[in-house]
C-alpha cells in the first residue's frame, strides 16, 4: 500500500482498496459517491488517496454478503477483515528468517491459520486462477511460488514489485505469471535442479487469464506459508482437482505409517521411489530424519519437477532418472537400501520375451507382481521396501500370481502386511494394503499380519489414519522384529485399532499361498481361545442381561403408575382461548425459547479435526429416542471452537433437525454440554419461566410434527425449514406446574424407551458372542427343555 515511514499510517488508492476488500473499483467509487461518511481522500503526488485507518473503521460496519464470501470465510466478516488479511504479508516487507517470523506472528495474532489459506488457495480464487487450464499447472504454479519464496528471496522481492506494477496497470494477468515462470524457472537453475528452458513460464501462462487481483492475492498467500506445507498442498490438491489414479499422489497419513516403520532419524541409507509421482514419499522420509542419498525415476516428467521442488524445500537433493510406466524392462539402476513406492494398481502392460523376472513372468493382464518384482530387483543384499499394493494382488488366484508368492514367501521376501481401511485415497475407494518387503535370501518362518479396522476419522469423504492407528502398527511390528510378541502381546499392542498376528509359512501355504490377513486374522467378535478354554466364555443370559433387564423393570414400574385424567377439551386451531384449561394460553414457538440455526458447513468443514481432544459436534444422525446417542461424533479443533462460542451447548437445550428428514428433537444432557451445534440443526433455548421438557414435548407432539412437515416442503429437493417459520409454530402455553407435570411424564417415558432399547442392545450383542462361540465348538449349550413354550 502507500510507502511511508514504520509506523505511520499509510495512504491507499481507490484501486487498493477495491484489490484487498475484494470488490470492484467503480464499487468503491459508487459508495464515495453515496455515502457522505465515506472518508475524504487527500492530495498525494497528484492522486487521490484515502487514509487506511479511516478506510478500515468505515468498512467495519459493512459485513460482506453471503453471496460474495470467498470459501473458507466465516459469518459476520467484514470488508475490513478483507482489507486487514490481504495486507498482512506486506506488514514486513524484509526477506529474511526475521521477517517471515514477523509475519507468521501477525498471521497467529489475526486468527488466521494455514488451513484458512488452503481454503482459499484451493477455493474460488484457485478455480479463477486455472481457469480453462489443467488442475495440474494451477498445483505447478501455486507450488513454483513457494518454492520461489524460500529458495530466492531476491527475486520473490522482485516478484512483489512485477505484483504491485502489474495491479496498477492492470496488466495482462498472462504477461505476469509469464514473468513468474521465468523467475521460477531461473531459481531452480540457480538450485541445481534440472529445468527446461521457459518449461515454468509456459505453463503458467497457459491457466486460464484471471484477473491481475487474482494473482497477487495468491502470491500474498503463499507469501505466508512455511515450506513444510509442500504436502499439505499436494494433499489439498488431490481433494480439489481429483486427478487420475496414475497422477494422484499418496495421502499424508499414508506416507506417515510408511516413513514411521521404514525411516528412522539419522539413517544415512540410500532411499529409491521408482515411482515417484509428486514425491510425497521421499519428502517424508526426508522430515522423518533420513539424511542419505534419494534417487527416483517417474514417466511423469512434470510430476518428476514437483518431486524436485518437494525434495528442495525439505533441504535435500534427489537423483531423478527418466522412468516408465514399465520400469522392469529399462536397464538396472544403483540397487538401494530401502525402496519406498506407491505404484499403479492393477496397471496392464504386453509381457515381451527379453524380460528377466525373479520369480516368473506375471500375467499380462496386471501388473501387480511386475512392480514387486521390480522392487525386490531393486534392493541391495539386506534392503528393505514398502509397496502400497491394492488388496486384490494379496490373495489373487491367478496360477502365474500364486506362484510368485509361494517363492516370495520361500525366499522370506515378505515380511509384513498391513490391511488398511477404505477411502484413505481421494480419488479412489478402493482399499490398500501396505507390504513390507525384504530383498530375497534365507527364508523366514513366519509373516506378521496387521490389519487396521473400524470407520475412523473423515477429511470430507477422505479416511485419515490417526497417530494412535500408525503408532499400535509400528508396536506390533518391533514386536515381531524383536520375537518379543505372543498373541496377547500383540492384541493388546493394537488395542482398538484393530488385530495383528504372526502366522507361520505353513499355515499361508495351506491357504493357498495367500497373503490376505482377512485370511490370517480372526474376524474382531470371534472368540480369541483354544477349545478347552473357559476365560472368555459369555456368562450365562440371566447374568449378563441383569442389570439392563432391572433398569427396563423399574422405567415399566414408573410408567404404569402414570395416570391421565380424561376431558373434554381439544387444544386445537379452533378451540377458543376461553374453552383453554384453566391458566393456560396460546403462544407461537419463538415467545417461549430463543431459536438458534446451526453454523455453515464451510466453518465447520474447515476445523474438523481427526483427534480425539476435539471439541464434539452434533449432527443429525446423533438424535435418537429423543437425546443425543453417539459413540464417534465429529469433532472441531478446539482453536476453532473457540471463535464458534455462540454455538455452544447448555443442559437442557433443545435440538431440532432443520434440513433432510425435518423434525427429529433431542434434549441435551450433562455429558453433550460444551459440545457445538451442527449445520443442519437448530438450538432452542428455553426463556425463563419454560420448561424445557414440556418445549420437547410440544414440539414431538403429532400435531406439531405435522405442521413442520408442511412448512418444511417446498420446491427444492431436499426438505427445509428456517429459523423464523419454526418461531411461528401455534403453541399452548400451560402454568409452570403444569409444564414441569408435562415434562416429567415423558421423561418417564422415554427413560423407558431408552431402557428397553438397552436391554434389546445387550441382547443382541450377547447373541453374537454366544454365536461366535457355538460355532466354533467353544462352548457347550447345557440341557434343553423340550416343553413347549
Amino acid at each position: 500500500m502507500g510507502e511511508r515511514a514504520p509506523g505511520a499510517d499509510p495512504l491507499v488508492t481507490r484501486r487498493e482498496i477495491s484489490q484487498r476488500a475484494g470488490i470492484s473499483r467503480e464499487t468503491v467509487t459508487i459508495w464515495q459517491g453515496r455515502h457522505a461518511d465515506f472518508p475524504r481522500p487527500e492530495a498525494d503526488g497528484g492522486m487521490e488517496r484515502f487514509r487506511l485507518s479511516e478506510v478500515l473503521a468505515w468498512l467495519a460496519d459493512r459485513p460482506v454478503p453471503k453471496a460474495q464470501r470467498r470459501a473458507g470465510e466465516p459469518d459476520g466478516i467484514t470488508y475490513a477483515d478483507r482489507v486487514r488479511r490481504a495486507a498482512r504479508p506486506s506488514v514486513d516487507k524484509g526477506t529474511g528468517a526475521g521477517g517471515q517470523q514477523r509475519r507468521q506472528l501477525q498471521l497467529q495474532a489475526d486468527g488466521t491459520t494455514a488451513e484458512e489459506m488452503l481454503t482459499e488457495i484451493f477455493g474460488p480464487l484457485g478455480r479463477r486462477i486455472r481457469g480453462g487450464g489443467s488442475g495440474a499447472a494451477y498445483l505447478h504454479f501455486v507450488l513454483g511460488l513457494l518454492f520461489l519464496r524460500h529458495r530466492d528471496p531476491g527475486s520473490w522481492a522482485g516478484l512483489r514489485d512485477d505484483v504491485r506494477v502489474a495491479t496498477d496497470d492492470q496488466s495482462d494477468p498472462r504477461q505476469l505469471m509469464s514473468g513468474i515462470g521465468r523467475r521460477v524457472d531461473a531459481a531452480r537453475r540457480a538450485q541445481g535442479l534440472p529445468s527446461a528452458p521457459e518449461a515454468a513460464a509456459g505453463t503458467f501462462s497457459a491457466l486460464g487469464g484471471p484477473a491481475v487481483e487474482d494473482v497477487g492475492q495468491l502470491t500474498r498467500l503463499c507469501e505466508a506459508l512455511p515450506p513444510k506445507m509442500f504436502r499439505d498442498l499436494l494433499s489439498r490438491y488431490d481433494l480439489w482437482a481429483r486427478p487420475d489414479g496414475r497422477s494422484s499422489t499418496t495421502p499424508r497419513s499414508l506416507v506417515n505409517l510408511v516413513t514411521t516403520l521404514f525411516v528412522k532419524s539419522g539413517d544415512r541409507v540410500r532411499v529409491h521411489d521408482p515411482y515417484v509421482r509428486a514425491g510425497e514419499l521421499l519428502v517424508g522420509a526426508r522430515e522423518a530424519g533420513g539424511s542419505g542419498e534419494l534417487s527416483a525415476a517417474g514417466p511423469d516428467p512434470d510430476m518428476c519437477r514437483l518431486a524436485e521442488i518437494g525434495v528442495n524445500l525439505s533441504d535435500g537433493r534427489v537423483r531423478l532418472t527418466p522412468g516408465s510406466e514399465t520400469p522392469w524392462r529399462d536397464a538396472p539402476g544403483p540397487l538401494a537400501d530401502l525402496v519406498l513406492t506407491n505404484p499403479p494398481f492393477n496397471a496392464t502392460s504386453a509381457r515381451r520375451s527379453d524380460e528377466h523376472w525373479l520369480f516368473g513372468p506375471p500375467p499380462p493382464g496386471n501388473d501387480n507382481y511386475a512392480w514387486l518384482q521390480h522392487v525386490l530387483a531393486s534392493l541391495t543384499p539386506d534392503g528393505r521396501a514398502a509397496v502400497l499394493m491394492p488388496n486384490r494382488a494379496a490373495a489373487s488366484d491367478d496360477p502365474r500370481e500364486q506362484f510368485i508368492r509361494q517363492r516370495m514367501i520361500e525366499t522370506g521376501a515378505v515380511e509384513f502386511v498391513v490391511a488398511l481401511p477404505r477411502r484413505l485415497f481421494a480419488t479412489t475407494r478402493v482399499a490398500v494394503m501396505l507390504w513390507g518387503l525384504r530383498a530375497p535370501g534365507a527364508a523366514r518362518d513366519d509373516v506378521l499380519f496387521v490389519e487396521v479396522r473400524g470407520p475412523g476419522p473423515m477429511l470430507g469423504n477422505q479416511r485419515v489414519l490417526t497417530e494412535a492407528e500408525i503408532d499400535a502398527v509400528a508396536a506390533c511390528r518391533q514386536l515381531w522384529q524383536d520375537q518379543a510378541g505372543g498373541t496377547a502381546d500383540l492384541a493388546e499392542a493394537m488395542g482398538q485399532a484393530g488385530a495383528a498376528r504372526v502366522v507361520p509359512n505353513a499355515q499361508i501355504t495351506r491357504l493357498g499361498y495367500s497373503l490376505d490377513p482377512a485370511d490370517h486374522l480372526a474376524p474382531a467378535v470371534s472368540p480369541a481361545v483354544s477349545p478347552g478354554c473357559t476365560a472368555r466364555i459369555p456368562p450365562p443370559p440371566a447374568t449378563a442381561l441383569a442389570g439392563p433387564t432391572r433398569a427396563a423393570r423399574i422405567a415399566d414400574k414408573k410408567v404404569a403408575g402414570i395416570v391421565l385424567r380424561s376431558g373434554d377439551t381439544a387444544a386445537g386451531d379452533d378451540t377458543a382461548a376461553s374453552d383453554l384449561p384453566d391458566g393456560w394460553s396460546r403462544a407461537v414457538l419463538r415467545d417461549l425459547c430463543a431459536i438458534q440455526a446451526g453454523p455453515s458447513n464451510q466453518v465447520i468443514k474447515k476445523l474438523r479435526s481427526t483427534t480425539a481432544d476435539g471439541i464434539a459436534v452434533v449432527l443429525p444422525r446423533d438424535l435418537r429416542d429423543r437425546r443425543v446417542r453417539t459413540s464417534s461424533p465429529q469433532r472441531v479443533s478446539r482453536a476453532g471452537a473457540a471463535g464458534l462460542a455462540r454455538f455452544a451447548l447448555w443442559e437442557d437445550d433443545i435440538l431440532f433437525v432443520r434440513t433432510g428428514s425435518v423434525g427429529p428433537v433431542a434434549r441435551v444432557g450433562a455429558a453433550e454440554v460444551g459440545w457445538l451445534l451442527g449445520t443442519n440443526l437448530m438450538r432452542l433455548r428455553a426463556y425463563e419461566g419454560v420448561d424445557p421438557g414440556y418445549l420437547l414435548a410440544l414440539l414431538s407432539s403429532r400435531p406439531a410434527q405435522e405442521w413442520i412437515t408442511r412448512r418444511s416442503e417446498s420446491a427444492t429437493a431436499i426438505p427445509s425449514i428456517s429459523t423464523t417459520t419454526l418461531g411461528s409454530l401455534p403453541a399452548l402455553w400451560p402454568p409452570p406446574a403444569e409444564q414441569r407435570r408435562i415434562g416429567a411424564v415423558l421423561a418417564d417415558f422415554d427413560d423407558q424407551i431408552a431402557a428397553h432399547r438397552a436391554l434389546a442392545d445387550a441382547a443382541e450383542g450377547l447373541r453374537a458372542d454366544v454365536t461366535d462361540h457355538l460355532v466354533a465348538g467353544l462352548l457347550m449349550t447345557g440341557t434343553l427343555s423340550e416343553e413347549p413354550r
